[in-house]
């Protein structure tokens, strides 16, 4: 199994604490479980409080939707879906979904311009910097090292 514990420890702390306050200077950006309008619960990878108040939230993927092989990642794509669902459940001005992976922004994009995601969700594509970048390409090779096919020889 890929070792993400760097996604959690080094690339989501990143995207809070020095990518978000580019954009939200005088807010509280914090990773955090908060209440849907249905009752239930849910963490965000970032949650933007201003004067107390939320008034964004963002969940940050890093996943690509295009494999090795040039194929679409159905399964990458129903978290996305999963993920958007959680953020209709907020009542708050900004519901972000962000990217690292570039094929995954795009397929996102095009689903919502077919009319299949909710216009009402934003997507931003994230260029990180290179050592994150490269933190990330190394999650993404050996991630796919592990689900790329064999071929056996007798």
């Amino acid at each position: 199994m890929a070792d993400t514990t760097k996604l959690k420890k080094i690339i989501e702390p990143w995207f809070r604490d020095e990518y978000l306050p580019q954009h939200y200077a005088s807010s509280l950006i914090t990773q955090e479980k908060v209440s849907l309008a249905w009752g239930g619960e849910f963490e965000f990878d970032a949650v933007v409080r201003q004067n107390g108040k939320i008034t964004a939230v963002y969940l940050l993927s890093s996943s690509e939707y295009k494999t090795k092989q040039g194929k679409g990642g159905a399964g990458k794509f129903h978290k996305i879906k999963s993920d958007i669902l959680m953020m209709l459940g907020m009542n708050c001005q900004t519901k972000v979904m962000a990217f690292l992976g570039e094929t995954m922004f795009d397929e996102f994009n095009r689903q919502q311009h077919a009319g299949r995601l909710p216009p009402e969700i934003k997507s931003e594509l994230i260029v990180p910097p290179r050592e994150i970048q490269q933190i990330i390409s190394a999650i993404r090779n050996e991630a796919s090292s592990e689900v790329t096919p064999t071929t056996f020889h007798d």
